[in-house]
């Protein structure tokens, strides 16, 4: 258990998830770039910031479509809170 929590620390294991989003790709594959933070209005929330954010990176690819809504492989380098989500609903594909 410890050897598992210190390999997750050391990024020695990669994590890969699965996301259902709406919308269709125009591309297979995509790397999002862009700072995170709390909302500047809903303090709660987590979002996507001009400045004042720390980096948060997702790489993506498109698994399938059926038009209305894709299934994605997901790959964070950085392990922001709501990463993935934020990410997505940014480019107008929430999850």
């Amino acid at each position: 258990r410890l050897r598992l929590k210190e390999a997750f620390k050391a990024r020695d294991v990669e994590k890969v998830y699965l996301a259902i989003v709406i919308g269709e790709f125009g591309s297979v594959t995509g790397r999002i770039e862009n700072q995170i933070g709390r909302h500047p209005v809903s303090r709660t929330r987590m979002a996507v910031l001009e400045e004042g954010g720390k980096l948060a990176i997702t790489n993506y690819r498109v698994l399938g479509s059926n038009g209305e809504l894709s299934l994605l492989e997901v790959r964070i380098e950085t392990g922001r809170t709501h990463q993935i989500r934020v990410h997505f609903a940014n480019l107008y594909h929430p999850s």
